[in-house]
């Protein structure tokens, strides 16, 4: 009877300390998360002063096309494309509307992705 209390209290004392280790595992993990989320976003912030540099102006609020509603036209992220880093090998045409460009949905997830970690990569 005895052996079976000690065995039990070791048991316990052995699933309180993996509770305490897993609880800052997480931690550990959501932190890093929050700072590669922040660092991406400083990422965005740069590539912005560096098209505002090259340009003189920062982006217009979507791709200039007179021949679209503005509800259709492609975002400012596509003319600030090229400038993120793994931005250059995605060509988007910008006189098409965004309903019919199937690459944007790419654009639009790799630029989740990269600013949020927390969004699930696509399989």
């Amino acid at each position: 009877m005895r052996n079976v209390i000690q065995v039990t209290l070791v048991l316990a004392m052995l699933a309180t300390g993996a509770a305490i280790v897993l609880a800052a595992v997480v931690k550990v993990q959501i932190a890093a998360k929050r700072l590669a989320c922040g660092n991406q976003l400083h990422v965005l912030a740069c590539t912005l002063e560096t098209y505002h540099n090259s340009n003189s102006c920062y982006p217009a609020g979507t791709a200039q096309n007179t021949n679209l509603p503005p509800e259709e036209r492609l975002s400012w992220l596509v003319t600030i494309w090229p400038y993120i880093e793994a931005g250059p090998g995605l060509r988007l045409n910008p006189s098409e509307s965004w309903k019919l460009t199937l690459t944007i949905r790419r654009m639009w997830s790799t630029l989740a992705r990269r600013t949020n970690p927390l969004i699930p990569l696509d399989t």
